[in-house]
């Protein structure tokens, strides 16, 4: 399996990553954001990617990450595979790396269904374990939290 590339990032103190070719744009402020009058919280707004309108999730509400994102970065996704698209909000980019096959440990069963697996440290890094999202996951949970918070189906 050749190096995966990705884009690692925070929410608050944790670290997360996607692999980069699910990002399509970073946006470095909200406001670009046109808010809604539904969705509650989790759902920020609509974000205009390239004449889409992408819905953005808040990201450490959706997986219940305390504390405030100042300033969020949007970073606007799409999975070619599956053709969802969405934006989630994240604290900082740590940067665009290449993790070899050693650094990287897939999972299939977690509590936390969104996390496909973990980025171990590199020998020159000194931060934690990266989880490694799931893209398709994290918009599944955010929709299922707007219909139960608007008691509608979409």
């Amino acid at each position: 399996m050749p190096p995966l590339k990705i884009i690692a990032f925070m929410v608050n103190d944790r670290h997360f990553a996607l692999p980069s070719r699910q990002v399509k744009e970073i946006i470095e402020s909200d406001q670009d954001v046109k808010p809604l009058f539904y969705g509650g919280d989790l759902l920020k707004g609509l974000v205009n990617y390239s004449g889409d309108l992408i819905s953005v999730l808040n990201l450490p509400l959706l997986l219940d990450i305390p504390g405030p994102v100042k300033c969020p970065t949007i970073l606007v996704c799409r999975d070619k595979e599956s053709g969802l698209s969405v934006a989630i909000t994240v604290s900082e980019i740590l940067g665009i790396e290449r993790v070899g096959v050693g650094r990287l440990e897939l999972i299939s069963d977690s509590k936390d269904s969104y996390i496909k697996g973990f980025i171990k440290p590199g020998r020159n890094d000194k931060g934690s374990s990266m989880a490694l999202i799931d893209l398709e996951k994290i918009a599944e949970m955010g929709l299922e939290h707007i219909k139960e918070d608007n008691g509608f189906s979409i």
